[in-house]
């Protein structure tokens, strides 16, 4: 859902694109639940009748760009001329991050618990490719 973010400073003039940026170590209200972790998921896939809960958890290294920051380059910024104060947003879409995930190895659980996926599975590595896509992060601005 929706989250505030703190202020920040930026600059007037055309915008096109912009970097997203994992925080690491981790801050704000849910820090404790990341851990060392830039993101956690749980969830359940599903494909008929069979359901597969899974857990991923990961790590800033695994979201490296080409300067080796945790920051994905080249989102899309709606173009817009920024002249002073306004407001930021930033839509994620957590479907494109999944868009190449097939959860088929995933091992069906027994018990319920939500197994957490290693870099072994075909699933978490499609997951963490697809939450290096900049199409998944998009910003716009609204003038104050």
């Amino acid at each position: 859902g929706p989250a505030s973010l703190a202020d920040g400073e930026g600059v007037t003039g055309i915008v096109r694109s912009a970097t997203f940026s994992f925080a690491t170590p981790a801050s704000g209200p849910v820090a404790a639940e990341l851990g060392t972790h830039v993101v956690v998921l749980e969830g359940t896939a599903s494909n008929g009748t069979v359901d597969r809960p899974f857990r991923v958890e990961v790590d800033a290294s695994e979201v490296l760009d080409s300067k080796g920051q945790p920051s994905i380059e080249g989102c899309p910024f709606t173009e817009t001329e920024m002249k002073g104060d306004g407001t930021v947003t930033l839509k994620v879409s957590a479907p494109l991050w999944f868009d190449q995930a097939d959860f088929s190895d995933t091992p069906v659980s027994s018990d319920g618990r939500r197994p957490l996926l290693t870099n072994d599975h075909a699933a978490r590595r499609a997951l963490v490719r697809g939450m290096k896509a900049g199409d998944a992060y998009v910003f716009s601005y609204t003038a104050k």
